[in-house]
């Protein structure tokens, strides 16, 4: 049976009022030291839940922020469906890429190829059995594309989405993933950004709720907007609908219509915050980033671990045993 809708149908304009709104209390009543116990990052917290304050307009615990990933009963017959699947996306333009890679282009193309492997290793030594898709628009490479198919990949055609104007040059790309929820040939999707490794086995992650995601100890430009936790863009659960697509096109068309007064950063991040009231929250485990201050202990029950890289290519915030799955690309 599906689950019931997370999010409350309305229009970009309403959720825009109710963040700045929500924004504009947490401003009022920011106080790092009252939140120290409920912002506490661990393997297991579900952040948002516990009362960790977010500028997004509520969470809930999802069935698996009541466990402590140990001993989850997977349905095999659900994990091996090919009814859920994992999306990466590989969508590329030479006009779209980062400034970093204005005069070579298509170095911007070779780095998420190179990702999307590194993330193919790691989903094989993991026996992850859930089966992964790369979605693939706009200036697009056979000869790459064939080689992800060699991995082990399945390839996904898809048309881009159109980035916002109040979008960051730096994010352009991220509004394609919008798009995962026009493949109704699955019952749910498992999005996940491309520089990510995969730790331990999530096949579970296939019975989690729509839509679902994970919060994080917010980045320090998050702070500014009086919030202590908040959703980094490297993983959600969704379940594609022909009518959420049509609907969410249009809300990105109809976001700030006026003045964008509380920026996020400019990525598909902004945009899932005005879409969804109330998702579901993932535990940490799933979606780990490499700014999070945990002990060894923590680490070692991570499934997933998002490196924003900044293109670093050394990390000594996290143990060396997660930092070596962690393959920088530039």
């Amino acid at each position: 049976m599906h689950e019931v809708l997370s999010y409350i149908a309305e229009n970009a304009s309403v959720a825009d009022a109710a963040i700045a709104q929500r924004v504009q209390l947490l401003k009022r009543t920011f106080n790092h030291s009252r939140w120290a116990i409920q912002c506490r990052p661990s393997a297991d917290e579900c952040l948002c839940s516990r009362g960790c304050p977010t500028s997004w307009l509520g969470c809930r615990p999802s069935r698996l922020c009541s466990v402590n990933g140990t001993g989850l009963s997977t349905d095999t017959q659900i994990a091996s469906s090919r009814k859920v699947s994992i999306l990466l996306y590989l969508t590329f333009t030479t006009r779209d890429v980062r400034h970093r890679y204005a005069a070579q282009p298509y170095r911007a193309y070779k780095r998420e190829l190179r990702r999307i492997m590194w993330f193919l290793h790691t989903a094989r030594r993991e026996n992850v059995s859930l089966p992964i898709h790369v979605v693939v628009a706009g200036d697009r490479n056979l000869t790459a594309e064939a080689e992800l198919v060699q991995l082990g990949a399945h390839i996904l055609e898809t048309t881009m989405v159109q980035a916002p104007r109040w979008t960051s040059s730096f994010h352009k790309f991220s509004f394609n993933r919008i798009s995962a929820l026009s493949f109704t040939q699955f019952d749910k999707v498992i999005v996940m950004d491309n520089d990510m490794a995969v730790l331990h086995n999530f096949d579970e992650l296939a019975m989690a709720e729509t839509p679902s995601l994970v919060w994080h100890t917010a980045a320090p430009f998050m702070l500014k907007l009086g919030e202590l936790c908040a959703v980094t863009g490297g993983l959600f659960v969704l379940r594609p609908s022909t009518i959420e697509f049509a609907r969410a096109v249009s809300h990105l068309k109809s976001m700030y219509d006026g003045n964008r007064t509380y920026r996020y950063d400019g990525s598909d991040q902004e945009f899932w915050r005005s879409f969804y009231r109330n998702p579901y929250e993932l535990p940490i485990r799933y979606h780990a980033t490499n700014y999070l201050k945990m002990p060894k202990e923590e680490w070692a029950k991570v499934r997933a671990i998002h490196f924003i890289s900044g293109f670093k290519n050394v990390d000594r915030r996290i143990p060396a045993f997660v930092r070596n799955n962690m393959k920088y690309q530039k």
